[in-house]
């Protein structure tokens, strides 16, 4: 598993030598979507999405076709999630963690994903390869060149946090995803990310911490009401502090 986590690194250092470039201080990064990704017929936009009349119907166009999602790559499956349309709906919601659980029930793509042995494996190497300097496209921009990075970063991050994914990975994948987190973080300040974007990804941190047990962090977590309603429903509450405070603890995790 150490030649695994090895080569994801090489992987990602290959890329972007080959696919970033530095153009008035801002990277660009965008590459073409995967070949078997399922590209939605019907969806925001299309004359026909106008004539639906309910969320139902919204869901029932929306969804896979079983014989696709028999044959299609874990690599087409999450490109075809991440360009799912309902996604941001999870933004209405103050309890993110409750929203994809339940979008989770109406949306067959998240559902083949978080069951597929592979999907934690294939969606470090896509995030592994995701840089937050490119700010004019990120790879690869959701919906179309130019798209939102902060959405970009949060689509795949709110993924990675969930515990059948990161339950699938072993205690060097494990410790190489908290790592890259802990670097994107910090990329992400120096590139003004916004709250929104950074807490994606000290999710993924905290949620580490408190799978491995982490004693510092666990004890923070069993005092600090904030810590651990961020964690388990992904609210601030609008204490913004918390996500430095656990930046802290996993700078100290990543060192140790």
């Amino acid at each position: 598993m150490k030649r695994n986590a090895i080569n994801i690194v090489f992987l990602f250092l290959l890329f972007f030598l080959a696919c970033c470039t530095k153009e008035n201080e801002e990277f660009v990064c965008y590459i073409e979507p995967y070949p078997d990704a399922y590209d939605y017929p019907i969806k925001p936009g299309t004359p026909e999405w106008e004539n639906l009349q309910s969320s139902d119907e919204m869901d029932s166009v929306l969804q896979i076709p079983e014989n696709i999602l028999l044959i299609i790559s874990t690599e087409g499956l999450i490109e075809t999630v991440l360009n799912y349309p309902g996604f941001g709906n999870l933004y209405f919601s103050e309890d993110l963690q409750s929203a994809f659980e339940g979008m989770t029930g109406r949306f067959n793509g998240f559902q083949e994903l978080l069951q597929r042995n592979d999907a934690a494996k294939k969606l470090m190497d896509r995030y592994l390869m995701m840089y937050p300097g490119c700010k004019n496209n990120n790879w690869p921009s959701i919906n179309e060149p130019g798209s939102s990075i902060s959405f970009s970063f949060a689509y795949i991050e709110i993924l990675l946090a969930q515990y059948p994914i990161l339950n699938q990975l072993d205690s060097v994948l494990i410790k190489l995803l908290h790592d890259e987190a802990t670097r994107k973080y910090s990329d992400k300040k120096h590139y003004d990310h916004s709250v929104f974007s950074k807490k994606h990804t000290v999710l993924i941190e905290a949620r580490i911490m408190y799978l491995k047990k982490y004693p510092p962090f666990i004890e923070e977590y069993n005092k600090n009401d904030y810590v651990k309603i961020f964690i388990e429903r992904v609210n601030l509450l609008d204490d913004f502090g918390t996500l430095e405070l656990i930046n802290n603890y996993s700078e100290k995790y990543k060192n140790q």
